[in-house]
């Protein structure tokens, strides 16, 4: 494959895919950007971004946003970025912005999710009585479902965003029964998650945040990321998460 920064051919380096967590950056701010400057410098050719305002903006690049958030219209639980062109698809979920981007001659259907953490009550839809896992098992089937439905045959698929759920090690922030639900998803899809082993910002535990890319492709690089402001304070609760991959095959 070939892709393009800003217009320029790269050659067949692969595909940079970057999935960070705004925690809500409202623009204008410094905060919102200090982030925008960050998200700009690293030249992905797809953010998979998460908790973003309405008003999130990457400098020459389009924006799928998911649905309105039932709580706080203004907010999105995730957004989809890039430089390249792009077609906004129907989702049927606030969690889950769904979109079609075109590499070349080549599409890509892209997917990225927010999905429900243990304190996730009043502040996401449903029934707020059910478990963690009712919450999480029932907005994972809505999100799959839909990616399944939107892919055309033979499409490659990359789906990210922050799913609250570790696939590695010790268990704090979901549970092993939604852990194994989400591979198992991945698996459905024929993805494997790049990030599975990429640090959360407590170096105890391994990411919450994830890039599933196409199993036949080779991931060239992955790495966890930590932005800080000019003063050093981070910008946001999550750490930033790159990938590089490269494949012909979906």
């Amino acid at each position: 494959m070939r892709f393009e920064h800003n217009g320029e051919r790269v050659g067949d380096a692969g595909v940079r895919i970057g999935t960070w967590n705004l925690q809500q950056g409202v623009p204008p701010s410094s905060r919102s950007a200090s982030q925008r400057g960050f998200l700009e410098a690293q030249q992905t050719d797809l953010w998979l971004l998460t908790e973003v305002h309405a008003r999130v903006h990457v400098h020459g690049a389009d924006t799928v946003l998911s649905p309105p958030r039932t709580v706080k219209p203004s907010q999105r639980w995730s957004g989809i970025s890039t430089c390249h062109p792009i077609e906004a698809l129907p989702s049927p979920h606030e969690g889950l912005a769904l979109a079609r981007v075109h590499l070349d001659e080549r599409s890509l259907l892209v997917g990225c999710s927010v999905m429900p953490w243990r304190g996730a009550r009043t502040s996401w839809p449903g029934d707020a009585t059910a478990s963690f896992d009712e919450r999480f098992s029932l907005a994972l089937a809505i999100h799959l479902d839909a990616v399944q439905h939107a892919r055309r045959s033979g499409e490659g698929v990359v789906w990210g965003g922050d799913f609250n759920q570790s696939l590695d090690g010790t268990e704090t922030v979901g549970s092993r029964k939604s852990r194994s639900l989400l591979l198992d998803g991945f698996e459905s899809l024929g993805l494997g998650a790049a990030t599975a082993r990429l640090e959360h910002l407590n170096p105890k535990i391994f990411s919450i945040d994830h890039i599933a890319v196409p199993t036949p492709w080779s991931v060239l690089q992955s790495q966890a990321l930590r932005p800080v402001d000019a003063a050093g304070k981070r910008l946001s609760d999550h750490a930033a998460y790159v990938v590089e991959a490269r494949g012909t095959g979906n």
